[in-house]
C-alpha cells in the first residue's frame, strides 16, 4: 500500500493494532477451516512483514501534493519500481487545496490533471486508488437552511468512478454508496474498533 498523508493524522500505533488483528483473524480462519497449505501460509504472516509493505509519505503543502502526483510523475515511477503495490490512499485530497488555494480556476485545472493521471495509473497497473475528500457547509437559497456537500465541488465529485459517503446517524456510523458503475445505491452500518473497521452484527431476536 502507498499512503500519502496530507493532514498529519497517520498513526503508526493504529496500523500496528490493525495488523495484529489481521494476523489473529487469518490464523483463526486457517485453524478452523483451512487446509494444511493455508495453515502454513497463515503462520508465515508477521506484523513486520505487513508493515514493510506500507509505503508512507507525508505531504506538507499543495505544491508538494500536486507535483508528486501530476507534474514530476513521481508516483507512476514509484509504482513501476514497486509493482506489488495495489492500493493508493491519499488522506485527504482536499486538505491543502482548501487551505492554500486562492485561484479557483487553477485549483480546478490541477485537480482535473491529478484525477486523470490517477485514473490512468489505476487502469494501467490494475490497482485501486482511494481518495478521502472533506465536506463543507453550503447555505441554501431562500433561507432554506444548509447542507453538507463535498468540499472540492461538483467537478471533483464527478471525476470519481465510485463515491462512498461516510456519516453519522443516531450514534451509528453509516457508509452510503452514492455512485458506482456496477452496484445500486445502498447504505451499510459499520463500526471502528481497535481491530479496524467492522460491519454491524445483526441483533439477536429475543426468544418468544
Amino acid at each position: 500500500m502507498y499512503c500519502a498523508d496530507t493532514e498529519g493524522s497517520f498513526m503508526v500505533e493504529r496500523v500496528v493494532e490493525i495488523a495484529d488483528a489481521c494476523i489473529r483473524h487469518l490464523n483463526k480462519l486457517a485453524i478452523n477451516n483451512g487446509t494444511a497449505a493455508q495453515k502454513e501460509a497463515a503462520s508465515k504472516v508477521s506484523r513486520d512483514g505487513m508493515l514493510a509493505n506500507i509505503h508512507f509519505f507525508r505531504v506538507r503543502d499543495y505544491t508538494e501534493q500536486a507535483s508528486m502526483l501530476a507534474v514530476t510523475q513521481m508516483l507512476p515511477s514509484f509504482i513501476a519500481k514497486h509493482p506489488e503495490v495495489k492500493l493508493i490512499v491519499i488522506d485527504s485530497i482536499a486538505f491543502h487545496f482548501r487551505q492554500d488555494f486562492q485561484d479557483m480556476a487553477q485549483r480546478t485545472r490541477v485537480l482535473a490533471e491529478m484525477a486523470q493521471k490517477l485514473m490512468h495509473l489505476a487502469e494501467e497497473t490494475d490497482l485501486a486508488v482511494v481518495l478521502m475528500n472533506q465536506v463543507t457547509t453550503k447555505v441554501l437559497d431562500n433561507n432554506r437552511g444548509s447542507k453538507l456537500v463535498p468540499a472540492l465541488g461538483d467537478s471533483w465529485a464527478h471525476a470519481a468512478t465510485s463515491r462512498i459517503i461516510l456519516y453519522w446517524q443516531e450514534q451509528t456510523r453509516h457508509a452510503f454508496l452514492y455512485k458506482s458503475p456496477w452496484l445500486p445505491a445502498k447504505t451499510a452500518e459499520y463500526h471502528v474498533t481497535a481491530d479496524g473497521i467492522r460491519g454491524r452484527r445483526p441483533q439477536k431476536r429475543p426468544r418468544a
